[in-house]
């Protein structure tokens, strides 16, 4: 077995998991924020909440295309 190549996979599934329970936390501050009133409003929704959700949509996907592209490019790293 490779460790460097372990250890590396390694890295990345704990980087991952990291990264998804730091956006659920958004997520559930978010909708923790919905309840309170308040006058500056996104979409008829309460602002501070809709930033948060939406920082939280916009890093979901930057997460989701991120392993995409890394993993393909380590795919072909690998093949050649």
């Amino acid at each position: 077995m490779d460790a460097a190549l372990l250890l590396a996979a390694f890295h990345k599934i704990a980087n991952r998991i990291a990264s998804g329970l730091i956006l659920a936390a958004l997520i559930i501050g978010a909708s923790l924020l919905m309840q309170v009133k308040t006058e500056f409003t996104i979409f008829g929704y309460p602002g501070l909440a809709m930033l948060f959700f939406m920082a939280a949509a916009a890093g979901g996907f930057y997460l989701v295309i991120n392993i995409f592209l890394h993993d393909h490019r380590d795919e072909k790293k690998g093949k050649s």
